[in-house]
């Protein structure tokens, strides 16, 4: 194998690995914003100004991520209680 088909090569499976990466974080963010669409009901926003859109999104991030915390803290505790 030449170097320049090794860099090549090297180049073109970094490029795989760059976009795998940025993929899965693509997934996570696409996911919460599914559920913000789908599950607290951010389809269309209720106000027109940008200050107050953007304190209806902030709104439903904390709406959220409060459900993300409670859920979290139910499987925190379900094994203590096991246990007990």
């Amino acid at each position: 194998m030449t170097l320049d088909a090794f860099l090549d090569f090297h180049s073109e499976l970094l490029l795989l690995l760059e976009f795998a990466v940025a993929l899965r974080k693509r997934r996570k963010v696409e996911a919460l914003f599914s559920e913000l669409k789908n599950l607290i009901g951010l389809r269309r926003l209720r106000l027109r100004r940008i200050k107050f859109v953007r304190e209806q999104f902030y709104l439903a991030a904390v709406a959220q991520n409060l459900k993300r915390l409670v859920r979290f803290l139910n499987m925190r505790a379900q094994p203590a209680m096991a246990t007990a």
